[in-house]
């Protein structure tokens, strides 16, 4: 598992420069844990201090992070209890369904109680299967959320009131194209099937599970360090849990987005033995990391949106070299946005064309301004690693 130190060296390097892990004032670490928020590794962050009663941390810190720490778990023995009926329920009826992302972390147990927050129970089901499972759900006390956002790979969530989690039914994990139909059938051919609360649960095969965590990621969050991500992969790696990179590489090369992978795995090196910045000779992930630093320390002081900051980071890096492949990345990234990323609220096939547009021209000039403000940054950072 990747160190407290290695987290928090990376941590308070960002907002002060600084490696020290142990002998902070509070605030300073009020600042480390809301910068471990932003990049959803507060409770992680709270786990690994708790196992440490000799670190110097104040008093109040460690009180809080005790309290969270509680809570998440009674709240995660609450979801386990949905994950177990819903299972059951699609089992009893002939459905199948595959727990994803944090659903199938829980399935298969890989944190440390409480460690890791779930907003929601994602469930990928057949695209026939939808209604039968829809129904299910209605007869078991859930509702749908009617004024839920459009999109194009879930339904709206469904809610019950006694219970946490809001469930979503996938019929495809994350937006993908008729050419990845293919790829769609071998995460259910290589499901593996999991005993879970007395009941049988099906979690997607650990290779397919760190391919959907670093694809589903790719919209929302294209900085490095993605120490979610990083740190999940530590837990699988360090259970001996075989993962082919082989076959993450060839999937994303066949989705145009050769540097997922590669700038993945580079990082996960950058903190296997205590954090350390990327390798000086490889220019592009150091600028990479330079901005994606930039961008974090500025939501801890500014609550202005980052988002397409961090996309054009994605157009920048993770896609083919050459103006035409990134900018047909970009075309494509921005349709994505617009259309299932939680963009706008409302159901977006049915607008007028005249609010689609709008919706893609706004998108489109935050894409303009940031690549603008990324290029300049980008000087700056280079003329940094001169010096």
């Amino acid at each position: 598992m990747i160190s407290l130190e290695s987290l928090c060296s990376y941590l308070f390097s960002v907002i002060d420069d600084k490696n020290i892990v142990g002998g902070r004032d509070q605030h300073a670490w009020e600042r480390c844990l809301s910068l471990a928020g932003n990049l959803r590794m507060p409770l992680v962050i709270g786990g690994l201090i708790c196992e440490r009663p000799d670190l110097d941390i104040p008093l109040a810190v460690r009180e809080k992070i005790s309290a969270d720490l509680i809570a998440n778990k009674a709240r995660n023995a609450l979801l386990s209890l949905q994950i177990q009926s819903i299972a059951k329920s699609f089992g009893d009826a002939y459905i199948p369904c595959m727990f994803i992302k944090g659903g199938a972390c829980l399935v298969r147990n890989l944190y440390p109680a409480g460690w890791r927050f779930m907003s929601d129970i994602d469930i990928l089901v057949k695209r026939e299967d939808i209604e039968r499972a829809s129904r299910i759900l209605y007869e078991s006390g859930y509702d749908q959320v009617t004024d839920g956002i459009e999109q194009l790979h879930h339904l709206p969530p469904f809610s019950h009131p006694g219970l946490p989690g809001e469930i979503e039914l996938h019929w495809i994990p994350y937006p993908i194209g008729a050419p990845d139909k293919e790829l769609l059938e071998q995460f259910w051919s290589r499901a593996e099937c999991v005993s879970f609360m007395g009941t049988s649960a099906l979690v997607p095969e650990l290779t397919d599970h760190v391919w959907l965590m670093l694809r589903t990621d790719l919209v929302s969050r294209a900085t490095i360090p993605r120490l979610s991500d990083i740190f999940e992969y530590s837990l699988i790696i360090d259970r001996g849990l075989p993962v082919d990179r082989l076959l993450l590489e060839k999937r994303a090369d066949a989705d145009r987005i050769p540097g997922l992978i590669n700038s993945f795995f580079t990082c996960v090196e950058t903190f296997a033995d205590g954090y350390k910045p990327v390798d000086p000779q490889n220019c592009e992930l150091c600028l990479w990391e330079g901005i994606s630093r930039f961008i974090n320390r500025n939501e801890l002081s500014s609550k202005f949106w980052q988002s397409s900051r961090r996309r054009i980071l994605a157009v920048r890096f993770l896609s083919r070299k050459g103006i035409m492949a990134k900018t047909a990345f970009a075309l494509w990234l921005a349709k994505e946005i617009v259309t299932i990323d939680r963009f706008q609220p409302g159901d977006f096939k049915k607008k007028p064309l005249y609010l689609k547009a709008y919706e893609y021209s706004k998108l489109l000039l935050l894409f303009a301004v940031s690549g603008i403000e990324h290029f300049i940054l980008a000087i700056h950072c280079k003329r940094n690693n001169r010096h």
